[in-house]
């Protein structure tokens, strides 16, 4: 097998002929709204079909909502996307996505252990722009119907339904 150099060397000389492709079916991108929290999410899609992608989505860090309250977040989840033109540089779209949402918190002097935990589905449209370098721009609205449960290490549990606002915005790259 090639060692770990040579295998980047030949990664480096033939990511340009994948990124000039036409067709750009992949599309590897991140959510500057999540870095905020700090939250790292990455989206990778796939275009299966001319108008049909799924994509991947997962996310890893942390939400502070005081100096002393720190929870830790993942998520995983997909959407499904229909791409209804034909175009490959602005491509409106509607689709559905399902998101599992894991929140726990470490216990602090004086606190309990806590854990949450939402499964998120709804519907979006959505708009992408695709630069014919391969920089990709793709931003979603829609709403998401939540299902929540809570608990602490004391035993006490809870569940909730809310619906929220699902706002997608993601800066990438398509091959």
């Amino acid at each position: 097998m090639f060692p770990l150099r040579a295998r980047l060397i030949l990664a480096a000389l033939f990511l340009p002929v994948l990124a000039s492709g036409q067709n750009r079916d992949l599309t590897v991108s991140v959510s500057p709204l999540h870095l905020v929290f700090p939250i790292l999410q990455v989206t990778a899609e796939y275009r299966f079909f001319p108008q049909v992608s799924l994509a991947a989505i997962g996310g890893w860090g942390s939400v502070s909502i005081t100096e002393d309250d720190e929870f830790d977040v993942g998520e995983l989840g997909g959407q499904a996307r229909y791409y209804p033109f034909k175009g490959r540089r602005h491509e409106p779209h509607a689709g559905v996505e399902v998101m599992k949402i894991w929140v726990s918190d470490e216990p602090n002097e004086g606190t309990l252990e806590g854990f949450g935990s939402a499964l998120a589905l709804g519907p979006f449209l959505g708009y992408k722009y695709t630069a014919s370098e391969g920089f990709t721009f793709d931003s979603q609205i829609g709403y998401s119907a939540l299902m929540l449960e809570v608990g602490s290490e004391t035993g006490d549990r809870g569940s909730a339904a809310a619906g929220i606002l699902l706002v997608n915005l993601n800066l990438g790259w398509s091959f």
